[in-house]
C-alpha cells in the first residue's frame, strides 16, 4: 500500500509540527528520472519537491515521514543555495550524510508507538566522518 506524502505531512503536524508545517509548503510532483525523492528552490522562493513512486511504494509510513524530514532539512540548511559550482552527485551525498547524522546517532527519529526510533529506510547514507563537521568539509573529504 502506497502511503501519501499529504498522509504524511499530516502526521508530521501532528508528532513534529515544525517539520510538518514546513513540508506542507512544499509542491509535490511525480518524476520517473527522480530515483528517490528531492527538493529545488526556485528563484521565486517556491519549493519543488519530485518523487518516484515506485520509490514510495517501498516506504512505510515512518521511512515516508522521515524522508521528507529529511528533504526539508536539505532547504532549511540552503544545501540548493550552497552548491555553486560544486559536483552536483557529490556534494548532495555530503549534503545527505550531515543531514542523517552517524549510524549509531541517526539525526532523523520519529515516535512510533511511544518508542523513539530511526525514520530513514535500508541503504541511506550516513556520516562517515566526524560528527561535527560542515557540508563543505565533507564535500571536500569525498573529493580527496
Amino acid at each position: 500500500m502506497r502511503h501519501t506524502i499529504r498522509e504524511a505531512t499530516t502526521a508530521l503536524l501532528l508528532q513534529k509540527p515544525w517539520y510538518g508545517t514546513f513540508a506542507s509548503g512544499i509542491r509535490w510532483r511525480e518524476s520517473e528520472s527522480c530515483s528517490t525523492m528531492g527538493v529545488y528552490v526556485h528563484r521565486d522562493g517556491s519549493i519543488q519537491g519530485v518523487f518516484n513512486p515506485q520509490f514510495l511504494d517501498k516506504l512505510s509510513m515512518l521511512e515516508l515521514m522521515g524522508v521528507i524530514m529529511h528533504e526539508v532539512d536539505h532547504v532549511v540548511r540552503l544545501h540548493t543555495c550552497r552548491r555553486f559550482g560544486r559536483h552536483p552527485e557529490i556534494w548532495n551525498i555530503a549534503a545527505d550524510m550531515i543531514i542523517n547524522g552517524t549510524e549509531k546517532q541517526p539525526h532523523i527519529k520519529l515516535s512510533q508507538k511511544g518508542v523513539e526510533k530511526e525514520a530513514l529506510p535500508k541503504g541511506c547514507i550516513y556520516n562517515a566522518f566526524e560528527s561535527e563537521i560542515t557540508t563543505e568539509a565533507a564535500f571536500e573529504k569525498l573529493c580527496a
